[in-house]
């Protein structure tokens, strides 16, 4: 797992930064940004799309478990939705 600071792609934005997830080949995409789906054409990416609640770490730390069991279960086109206490899943 990496980040997009640990990348060098801290200046990327969105298309930017999915293109770039596709180009070195990453199958899945962690991100708190939820207008990504309505912001992108998802389905110019080959990725599974974990969507987080927050980026705050204070409510992330108790999403863990729905974090790893959607990178775990992650099929390309399909976006995970992590919440506190589940985790939802849908096709594009």
């Amino acid at each position: 797992m990496f980040t997009v600071v640990y990348l060098g792609w801290s200046g990327l934005k969105n298309g930017h930064l999915m293109a770039a997830a596709k180009a070195e080949g990453f199958q899945v995409f962690i991100t708190g940004d939820k207008n990504i789906p309505h912001q992108q054409n998802l389905t110019n990416y080959p990725l599974a799309i974990v969507m987080l609640p927050t980026v705050d770490w204070t409510v992330l730390k108790y999403c863990i478990p729905h974090i790893q069991k959607a990178v775990d279960e992650a099929e390309p086109g399909a976006i995970y939705f992590v919440e506190r206490g589940k985790l939802n899943s849908s096709s594009r």
